[in-house]
């Protein structure tokens, strides 16, 4: 039988990550195994990469590392023959651009599931072969089900059993009693919408859905300005404001100077006004336009081993990413032949198994389409049902009516938030929301009280209301 595999490519991935280093391996760590590769020196040099990865990621590959990595697992005699140092050295100055490194990883990758496909069909093959006429038509048909469904959970990972929800509950609860805590997600500095999606942003893609030119990169820089303060590690992706936008709005917000006197350089005391700006340490940005989204993937799981890191149980340290906004560029566009609503659909997936593998929050942006203008319900979602599917939560943010104004004062803002769907929070009930005020000249995004709390106010006027009195939606 003709072994599947492609030694050129191979070469290529390791080449690539001794070139390039961290970056290289963080970008093909989700896809490669050891058994990805064929040949055994290969198997053994990408076994040192994990151990050099494992121990360090500020590090540059070179012979000396990799020989080191090799007397720690102890195969370092595998190494040492002529044949085999001439072969890696030659790796070393094997020419190969970084954006091919991936498309090779995924090619041997493709290669390794198409075999161990193989092996399951012909262990299924063998056993239908033994069948003597006298089994159950179920029993038959089993055979193949379960070679496929052994399969799928070669290619995910997980062999492991279902476990009983009760077991280890003592311990759990202990824990829990141990290690109280007064927040249970990350605060976004906007207290009744930490309320509304279950006490701040938890793990998983939390969604804000508005219409152009409402401010939702101002209310995502507001809350990422708010959460970085708070010495929580940030990354904010943002398709369409560069930095110096962030800069000059965070300036205006925190110094209460126009935006535009900050654009202009009309500004008194520069020392002065960056000194609180200089203190927070916490707040990256990346500007994607133009990077297709699989990159835009890379650059989250390199920041997030760079920066927060993870703890010992391979999950990411307290941070979050704040992705501005969900759609697709003219990179996505040119290398993928499928329908619009299609790949957003396969990008949404790929931000929640992000968010799930490291456990960390990401809040995501979207696009809502012109029914938005009249309807407040989840089909108002530009792009695909499945953003609703796997979101954590999906909240609308809505410049308000005149008569919505008017019927809850001028000093309860101009827009609002309404939070249609929580997997942790309740929600807003129907009819209420939360009041916001936008003030695009400094930059701010000031959350004010709910309709209902208003309400509640109106009718007891007179009467002394303690602020956990006031009803939440």
């Amino acid at each position: 039988m003709t072994v599947l595999q492609d030694k050129p490519a191979e070469r290529a991935v390791l080449s690539g990550i001794f070139k390039y280093g961290l970056k290289a391996y963080l970008d093909v760590s989700d896809i490669l195994h050891l058994d990805s590769f064929t040949v055994y020196t290969n198997v053994i040099l990408y076994k040192c990469i994990l151990d050099i990865f494992k121990s360090t990621d500020d590090i540059k590959i070179d012979l000396p590392t990799i020989y080191s990595a090799a007397n720690n697992l102890g195969v370092y005699q595998m190494l040492e023959k002529t044949d085999e140092v001439r072969y890696i050295k030659a790796l070393f100055n094997f020419p190969i651009e970084f954006p091919n490194v991936r498309k090779f990883a995924i090619k041997i990758r493709k290669l390794h599931v198409t075999r161990l496909y193989i092996d399951k069909l012909d262990y299924a093959k063998e056993k239908l072969l033994e069948i003597n006429g006298t089994e159950t038509f179920s029993s038959i048909i089993s055979i193949p089900e379960n070679a496929i469904l052994d399969f799928n959970n070669l290619i995910e990972g997980g062999d492991e059993s279902p476990e009983c929800i009760s077991s280890d509950l003592e311990d759990y609860i202990n824990y829990l009693i141990e290690n109280k805590v007064d927040q249970i997600g990350i605060p976004t500095g906007f207290k009744n919408f930490d309320k509304s999606i279950g006490g701040g942003l938890r793990y998983g893609v939390n969604v804000i859905g508005a219409r152009p030119k409402i401010g939702k990169t101002t209310l995502g820089i507001n809350i990422a300005n708010n959460i970085s303060e708070c010495d929580i590690p940030l990354l904010f992706l943002d398709s369409e404001m560069l930095k110096e936008d962030h800069v000059h709005k965070i300036l205006a917000k925190i110094n209460n100077i126009p935006v535009a006197d900050i654009e202009k350089g009309n500004i008194v005391d520069g020392k002065k006004i960056s000194q609180k700006l200089s203190l927070n340490k916490n707040y990256y940005h990346k500007s994607t336009g133009g990077i297709t989204f699989e990159e835009q993937l890379s650059i989250m799981k390199r920041w997030i081993m760079k920066v927060p890191g993870l703890n010992n149980e391979g999950f990411a340290n307290p941070c979050v990413i704040v992705y501005d906004y969900l759609k697709l560029n003219n990179a996505d566009k040119l290398n993928n032949n499928v329908a619009e609503y299609q790949q957003i659909g396969f990008n949404i997936t790929a931000l929640h198994n992000l968010a799930v593998k490291y456990k960390i929050p990401i809040l995501c942006f979207v696009q809502l389409n012109r029914d938005a203008l009249t309807k407040e319900d989840t089909g108002v979602v530009s792009g695909s049902d499945r953003i609703i599917w796997l979101c954590t939560s999906f909240t609308i943010f809505k410049e308000k009516s005149d008569e919505e104004i008017a019927c809850d004062g001028i000093d309860e803002g101009n827009r609002k938030l309404t939070t249609l769907a929580s997997r942790y929070g309740p929600g807003t009930s129907f009819g209420d929301y939360i009041n916001c005020e936008i003030d695009g000249k400094y930059g701010r995004v000031l959350e004010k009280k709910t309709k209902f709390g208003i309400e509640y106010n109106k009718q007891n006027e007179g009467f002394l209301v303690g602020e956990d009195d006031i009803p939440f939606s």
